[in-house]
């Protein structure tokens, strides 16, 4: 009997999915090629995902594991004076005030075991292809743990394979992110020191002149560490090892990132990601669906991959749910509201990805106007405010509207600045003649 539903992976978007999919009383089948624990990047969780949790019952696990609670974030240069914290609880919906610092292996592990006891079908084993008939995905191959192979049917294919995107490069779909390419190093790290700034669950987000660090606190001491540079930038450096390049941006970081690390000892080794930033071009079709970061990554600044993930896996649930119980055919024209959704979601987070890395835009960041509603504008959104535009789009617009003439003004002042400097110049020339 074919599954509702097959599932490429046990990360959050793949759980999440299918745990909504039993709650709906369908039978969907999660394949998972690795054994978790695991080491995954994305640790710092954002505060709008607690509902998701609470719906899920797995906050309770969450607060009996003991991780650390994360209640704002800290965001400046590494080396001047502008920092600026912002508490989570200062946003347009102050129920969403914290969310938790988690190592990835246990995260991820907690989720897996947590949606098994809830119902949930787990395989062991590797999905080598999709089995399609015509155009139509119905199915998958599998290489099982024994070597043997095994083609199980489903209603839908479920690509949250991660960054391997199985189905985005089968079918050719993958697009670089034309505004950003980027390179991280980052590893786990003990004996950090901590800015006077910052709670002990705050991320801190520090930028320098290359790019800019993460630093995200974990119970117990370690603390997650990473740094991200243009990926241009990065081809142009002495090809060293990943240590090398770690310790000379940590030099070229100096101030308040050397000063962090100026004691710390790495807890294991260090792990590249390069060009990371892309999405899928179609993210459905005939009997598939590609999810979380199968379907789209970005630069991790602000913290968004679980949520989006978990948020959509719910979405594509119930979309699924509602389809079949409509004896719908299961293609891109019952994902579309999922699609519009990711789409919207990251179009609110993403311009303040895009503009992060300008020098102008981290003045404003790194020391925000005083009118109350732009910072809880912020606020809201780097909580995780992506999918409520009816919330936000209103004062989004203003707030960019505001950037904008901000850069037109600095621009002038600067134009006006260097034809006085010019015309001085120009003065003491002819004068000295």
């Amino acid at each position: 009997m074919p599954y509702d539903a097959v599932i490429i992976g046990g990360g959050p978007a793949g759980v999440t999915t299918a745990y909504y999919l039993v709650k709906a009383g369908l039978n969907p089948l999660v394949i998972e090629q690795t054994q978790f624990p695991r080491y995954c990047v994305g640790e710092s969780l954002l505060p709008y995902n607690m509902e998701i949790f609470r719906e899920m019952e797995f906050d309770k696990v969450l607060e009996k594991k003991g991780f650390m609670k994360k209640e704002g974030a800290v965001f400046g240069s590494s080396v001047s004076k502008n920092i600026n914290r912002i508490d989570f609880s200062d946003g347009m919906e102050q129920e969403y005030s914290y969310a938790y610092q988690v190592p990835r292996d246990e995260f991820d592990y907690l989720l897996f075991e947590h949606v098994k006891e809830k119902g949930v079908e787990v395989l062991q084993g590797v999905v080598t292809e999709p089995v399609m008939v015509d155009r139509k995905v119905t199915g998958v191959k599998v290489r099982l743990s024994d070597k043997s192979e095994r083609t199980i049917e489903a209603g839908v294919v479920v690509d949250a394979s991660g960054r391997s995107s199985l189905l985005a490069r089968k079918f050719n779909l993958l697009v670089p992110d034309p505004h950003i390419e980027t390179f991280s190093v980052f590893g786990l790290f003990n004996n950090i020191s901590w800015l006077k700034e910052a709670k002990s669950g705050d991320i801190l987000i520090l930028a320098f002149e290359h790019g800019w660090f993460w630093f995200i606190p974990f119970t117990g001491g370690r603390v997650s560490v990473g740094v991200v540079v243009d990926f241009k930038f990065y081809q142009h450096c002495s090809k060293d090892s990943p240590e090398d390049f770690f310790d000379m941006m940590i030099r070229s970081a100096s101030g308040r990132v050397a000063t962090l690390l100026e004691n710390a000892s790495r807890d294991g080794e260090l792990h590249v990601l390069q060009k990371f930033s892309r999405y899928a071009k179609e993210k459905s079709g005939s009997g598939w669906v590609s999810i979380g970061d199968a379907a789209m990554f970005v630069d991790p600044v602000f913290s968004a991959g679980v949520f989006v993930a978990m948020s959509t896996g719910r979405l594509i649930a119930s979309l699924t749910a509602e389809a079949i119980s409509k004896n719908h055919e299961l293609n891109s024209d019952v994902y579309k509201p999922y699609e519009d959704a990711l789409v919207s979601a990251y179009n609110t987070v993403l311009p303040f990805i895009y503009h992060f890395r300008s020098p102008f835009f981290q003045k404003i960041f790194f020391y925000p106007p005083k009118d109350g509603k732009f910072v809880k504008l912020v606020v809201t959104i780097l909580s995780g405010c992506f999918f409520k535009p009816e919330l936000t789009d209103k004062d989004n617009k203003s707030f960019w509207k505001m950037v904008r003439l901000l850069e037109i003004k600095d621009k002038l002042v600067r134009f006006l600045k260097f034809h006085w400097l010019m015309d001085k110049f120009k003065s003491s020339d002819v004068a000295s003649k």
